[in-house]
């Protein structure tokens, strides 16, 4: 290990390295909020692609909903549609169908039943019905 570029534990920033830092770290959050504001511009912009715009077209999708957005989900169903498996995941996350997302919900559920357990002192058995069965039985009512 380097020692040279070790800060002493007993060192303290200055006025001025505090406010530098500061100041560096507004920069960065103005940037990437910027450029966060810039993609999203770039994408609601119309489609000046005609192959692209003809392939959303030919999809059956609107004229008037044609962006830069849409031609990228297309492209991504296109690829999906081949085989592309990262495509597919991606897809699923997208709308929301991706099982990781429903397993981490149960998983909410069960946590909840547990906390709700503890906080009623109710002592919990072995023979009792698991409660991944009655986290997921919820969804049944």
């Amino acid at each position: 290990m380097n020692e040279k570029n070790l800060i002493p534990a007993a060192h303290k920033f200055t006025v001025e390295e505090r406010s530098m830092a500061g100041r560096k770290s507004g920069e960065a959050r103005r940037k990437k909020r910027d450029m966060k504001a810039k993609m999203k511009l770039l994408l609601e912009l119309p489609c000046q692609n005609c192959s692209d715009f003809n392939n959303a077209s030919e999809l059956g999708i609107d004229s008037e909903e044609i962006d830069n957005e849409m031609v990228l989900l297309v492209g991504l169903f296109n690829r999906a549609k081949t085989g592309d498996v990262q495509a597919i995941r991606e897809i699923r996350n997208i709308a929301g169908t991706d099982v990781s997302s429903a397993e981490l919900e149960i998983r909410k559920k069960e946590l909840k039943l547990k906390e709700e357990s503890v906080q009623k002192n109710e002592p919990t058995h072995a023979e009792e019905e698991p409660l991944l069965y009655k986290a997921l039985g919820a969804d049944e009512e």
